[in-house]
Formats: structure tokens, sequence, C-alpha cells
């Protein structure tokens, strides 16, 4: 079977969890107490419609992410799947996300974001990020 790798969207072996194409972790364990370098070039992302669920540390640290667009199949975000996207400040969240886990946006750049009313949220934003709920 095969994956696609979520930054460069390469095709890859699912019995790996690297991609070969660009380097990208799945999952990457964090060294040390350090952030990641994997994915530090990457600035924006549209995430893919085939993807449901965004795992955890999916992109753990990578500083200079500035906007990410989460399609409609997602319906869950990982713990820490975003912490320390120091540059991410803009967010597209469909109200298809039902669960966003622990820590997910911690240390990023966002002021707000809209969620679904119904969105279990588990200590998933820094306290200044105002929340607003679909309609």
């Amino acid at each position: 079977m095969s994956k696609t790798c979520i930054n460069c969207l390469t095709e890859y072996d699912d019995q790996f969890n690297i991609c070969p194409q660009c380097g990208f972790i799945e999952n990457a364990p964090q060294p040390d107490g350090k952030c990641l370098q994997v994915g530090t070039n990457l600035t924006t992302i549209t995430i893919p419609s085939s993807v449901t669920e965004i795992n955890g540390k999916a992109f753990y640290c990578c500083s200079g992410l500035t906007s990410v667009t989460i399609p409609s199949s997602v319906t869950e975000i990982g713990m820490n799947a975003f912490l320390n996207c120091s540059s991410l400040s803009s967010v597209t969240i469909p109200s298809s996300v039902k669960k966003i886990d622990r820590w997910v946006f911690y240390g990023c750049n966002l002021s707000s974001v809209t969620i679904a009313k119904d969105c279990e949220v588990v200590d998933s934003f820094d306290s200044r990020v105002i929340i607003s709920y679909y309609p």
C-alpha cells in the first residue's frame, strides 16, 4: 500500500515513516526537548482531500509555516500537530473537524480561529486566541 506525504504530496510505501522525496518524518519524536528541523522551509500547505486525520506532530516546529488550509475530509487534528509553528498566522478549520487535541496550536501566531460548535477542543490554543463558531 502507499500513502501521500502531507508535506510535498509524493506517494510512497506506507511501511516507511519518512518521505523519500522531501524527508518529511511522519509522527517524528521530539529529540532532547528541541524542535525538529524537518519542514522548516515549508511556508504554506493545503492538505489533500484524501487526508481524514492530521496526525500528532505532523507539522511540529515548522517555524516557516504561515498558512494552512484543512479540507472538509479531515475530522480530527492530533496532539501537537502544529505546536511551535511560530509563524503560523492563518488556518482554515472546516466544520467537519470534530476534535482538536491538546496543544495543537500552542506557540503559533494565531489571533483567531473559527470551528464547529460541536468540535471537542482539548486545551488546543494559546489563551490569547479568540475562538468563534460556525453558524
